[in-house]
């Protein structure tokens, strides 16, 4: 299989893993011009296009014992989040309803993903008895993670590709 598979595979034996995923850009292709186009439909991601290489490695990490898949997505608008949903139970069936995490940039002022996604770390419980990974496309999404005074290892998305 995959390095970032086998690594997780190995880790799992002896530790809970909990692994944040981004969508825009690691599960789903954000396409830049369909997006300027179309942003503000409530169904834009219907048709995002899945990155079937990432989802197939995430579906075969799903299978693992001791591992916790969270799908953790930041939209502009609010209603957009149905269509991320509906995306997700179609090309992510594997994620619990549960384990979904999508916060609208226009319930928090329009901040950038980094700040959103920063205060929900902040302001949420992780847990320290657990390795907790986050996986995005964004640098500066990245960035701010680590600068948090939590246990949480930021990767980019090239981090879990061979």
């Amino acid at each position: 299989m995959n390095q970032f598979y086998n690594k997780i595979k190995t880790m799992s034996k002896g530790i809970k893993i909990n692994i944040f995923v981004d969508m825009d850009g690691v599960v789903a292709d954000y396409d830049m011009i369909d997006h300027k186009i179309h942003g503000t439909e409530e169904d834009v991601y219907l048709n995002k296009r899945p990155i079937k290489t990432v989802i197939k490695i995430l579906e075969k990490i799903s299978t693992l014992e001791n591992v916790t898949l969270y799908i953790f997505s930041v939209t502009k608008l609010n209603n957009q989040i149905g269509g991320k949903i509906k995306w997700l139970d179609k090309y992510m069936p594997f994620i619990k309803r549960g384990n979904i995490i999508i916060i609208s940039r226009e319930d928090n002022n329009f901040d950038e993903a980094s700040i959103i996604k920063s205060k929900y770390y902040k302001n949420n419980p992780i847990d320290t008895n657990a390795v907790n990974i986050h996986i995005d496309d964004s640098h500066n999404v990245l960035k701010a993670i680590d600068k948090l005074d939590k246990e949480i290892i930021p990767l980019h998305i090239s981090s879990i590709l061979d």
